[in-house]
């Protein structure tokens, strides 16, 4: 088969730092090649190297068979490859008819009939069940459509190689499957080649045909399609069966913490489902439409049309001025760094932010701030008392924004797509900080969209589509879901 891609032993500096080092793997045409970071070192390097010719410090980069950069000449110039991530691509303004056509590279030298050309893709969204217009604006599309018109424009296009960046961290699960679903489609029968990156080796494992394991910016191990398996892969990831034990202080799971019964609200439709006190629920919500209207429910920005949301067995009702946090709700962010630090404070005071409110008073007495700083110093290490945040980790941030709650120890914390976009060893830092804030006594429920390794901390998962609740599954029968 001919080799669309070969990176031939890339080595690249970024300010005297090496970002990728002796990286060596291809990608055959039509493959879907999955490359999974166990660290984030060096992956956006490899990106940037893959769309665009900057310069090597060692190697050889051939696209299409050609030599497109070595590492005594780099023209800097754009390749054919593609990459669909998170951020739109698409001009907002035109409709998805004319980011296809109009903007596409193959398109301007052939002369073909406009109205076939609507009618061949109105007919390919159909046939795979995809509910967009060729005459759609493209700001109207939503993350899962926007998506799949960037596949097709590029496959049309004449894309040699197309980048997916952890696609699932905001796909939902049903629109996954589509997705990939379009994905071999092209693969088969356009020949069109992909390299998949993903965070988890479940998810590359049922559609790409190779995984290439990448730490340190080196390519470790590449599994060949008879070897993606747990067992091959075991030797080089991390368990996330880690230890929970829960500790004197937690309470006994007792029913009823929160509970929705058969609540309407926007997309929600007859929505019912309970959280226990202590437990860890996940609530995956199969077509990303449900997630953010139960959130704002449950934190007083909306009203439910009918139905009613219960916490701690009374209504739950907002009065003037209060707000969630004040009657014990607590939310983590998808990205803490972007929007839970506050920039003109020090580490500490971001860690103590919440601390007035629990205390009831405007003034946290410098003997309570010492006491804090002493009992939180072994958790952080040192970073509690770092006042310049570009020194800050991004698990220094994970630490700050999940301590702040352990401190402030809210009744009940909603944790927005905790995994997204973490690498193997954040992913596993991230289940010890959930853990921990259940020793606490801490209620957790996980809002995600695509499972990733929710299920480890989990005692119940929730399904729901559409707005409606559609299975519960205890613990004993996740292997069920995992199916």
């Amino acid at each position: 088969m001919d080799e669309i891609l070969r990176m031939e032993h890339v080595s690249k500096k970024v300010d005297g730092v090496l970002r990728l080092d002796n990286l060596h793997f291809h990608v055959l045409r039509g493959e879907i090649m999955g490359m999974i970071p166990l660290n984030y070192h060096g992956k956006k390097e490899l990106i940037r190297l893959l769309t665009t010719n900057s310069p090597l410090d060692m190697g050889r980069i051939y696209i299409g068979g050609q030599l497109v950069n070595y590492y005594e000449h780099s023209d800097m110039r754009m390749n054919q490859v593609e990459i669909i991530d998170v951020h739109s691509r698409l001009v907002e303004d035109l409709t998805v008819a004319d980011n296809i056509f109009v903007l596409s590279r193959s398109f301007g030298e052939s002369i073909i009939s406009k109205r076939k050309l609507h009618a061949d893709t109105e007919n390919l969204l159909a046939s795979f069940a995809i509910e967009v217009k060729t005459d759609d604006l493209a700001m109207k599309l939503n993350h899962f459509q926007r998506s799949i018109i960037e596949l097709i424009k590029y496959v049309r296009g004449g894309a040699k190689l197309i980048l997916l960046d952890e696609i699932s961290s905001y796909l939902s699960t049903i629109e996954l499957q589509k997705f990939q679903t379009l994905m071999k489609y092209f693969s088969e029968t356009e020949g069109t080649s992909f390299l998949y990156f993903a965070n988890h080796h479940e998810e590359a494992f049922k559609i790409c045909h190779r995984v290439s394991l990448m730490e340190d910016g080196k390519v470790v191990k590449i599994l060949e399609e008879e070897h993606l398996t747990a067992q091959d892969i075991a030797p080089y990831i991390i368990s996330f069966d880690l230890p929970y034990e829960r500790d004197e202080e937690e309470q006994s799971l007792e029913v009823g913490l929160l509970e929705f019964r058969q609540v309407f609200s926007g997309e929600l439709e007859n929505l019912s489902f309970s959280v226990e006190h202590g437990e860890c629920l996940t609530i995956l919500d199969m077509d990303n439409s449900s997630l953010e209207e139960i959130l704002m429910l449950v934190q007083g920005k909306i009203k439910a049309e009918h139905g009613k949301i219960l916490y701690d067995g009374s209504p739950l009702v907002y009065n003037r001025g209060e707000d969630s946090i004040d009657k014990g709700i607590a939310v983590i962010e998808e990205n803490p760094k972007e929007s839970m630090i506050f920039r003109s404070m020090d580490y500490y005071e971001n860690l103590t932010f919440l601390l007035d409110r629990k205390l009831n008073r405007s003034i946290v007495p410098k003997k309570i701030r010492k006491n804090l700083m002493e009992e939180y110093e072994p958790y952080v290490g040192e970073d509690c008392f770092t006042k310049n945040m570009k020194e800050w980790s991004t698990r220094d941030v994970y630490n700050l924004a999940y301590y702040r709650i352990h401190l402030f120890r809210p009744s009940i914390v909603f944790l927005i797509q905790p995994f997204s976009n973490a690498d193997m060893y954040l992913r596993a830092h991230i289940i010890t900080l959930i853990n921990k804030l259940r020793q606490r006594g801490i209620t957790i429920v996980i809002l995600a969209v695509s499972i990733q390794d929710s299920l480890s901390v989990s005692d119940r998962l929730v399904t729901i589509e559409k707005g409606s609740f559609t299975r519960i599954y205890p613990k004993e029968d996740f292997y069920r879901f995992q199916r």
